[in-house]
């Protein structure tokens, strides 16, 4: 699962790059696969998009290599 979402884990990995953050807006459902592959929720953000505030989440991984896929 996590190879479909992150086809280039292992060019982070050979890099030594081993956490990742992703946003998402708070109510996009997709922010619920993020949660199923082990992002803790991090911070929580205001934006504004055309004169609308919205709420977005910051997830992230502290080690992806320990993402069960």
């Amino acid at each position: 699962a996590f190879q479909d979402c992150c086809p280039y884990k292992n060019s982070f990995i050979e890099k030594n790059i081993y956490s990742m953050l992703v946003l998402v807006l708070e109510d996009n459902p997709a922010r619920l696969f993020y949660e199923s592959l082990g992002a803790k929720k991090i911070d929580m953000l205001q934006i504004d998009i055309d004169g609308k505030k919205l709420k977005e989440a910051v997830y992230g991984w502290k080690d992806i290599r320990k993402v069960d896929l």
